[in-house]
């Protein structure tokens, strides 16, 4: 298995949704996203099918992997529930509630860092596709 070098910038690209378009660089570290501000580090609180606490990115051992926490609704990837954590790859879909997401290795264009992820808010300096 191949892993994620520490220059290796990873992303995830809304595919779905209000924030359509937005790609946020992944921390080497934990991620989680949901509907919540108060839970979430990254938060889509207009998505009414996303939970508070949905799921999480985890970056372990050189890999990101993909972890629902219980969520009401499920978390699919590339069009089938996820039933455990799961190892993400370059190009993996995947879907929490109403939105869609694609796990990338580099960004389009511009990107918001985990520095500016709330979703709904343009903080001063933000980038925005």
């Amino acid at each position: 298995m191949v892993g994620i070098n520490d220059e290796t910038q990873m992303f995830i690209k809304v595919l779905s949704g209000q924030s359509l378009g937005n790609e946020y660089l992944l921390p080497k570290a934990k991620m989680i996203i949901g509907s919540s501000s108060s839970k979430s580090d990254l938060c889509f609180p207009d998505d009414r099918l996303m939970s508070d606490n949905h799921a999480q990115i985890i970056y372990e051992e050189g890999q990101y992997w993909l972890e629902d926490l219980g969520s009401t609704g499920g978390t699919f990837i590339n069009g089938r529930k996820l039933d455990r954590k799961e190892r993400l790859q370059n190009g993996n879909k995947f879907q929490l509630g109403e939105t869609r997401f694609e796990f990338k290795k580099s960004a389009s264009k511009k990107f918001r860092s985990e520095k500016d992820i709330m979703i709904g808010e343009k903080p001063e300096g933000s980038l925005n596709i």
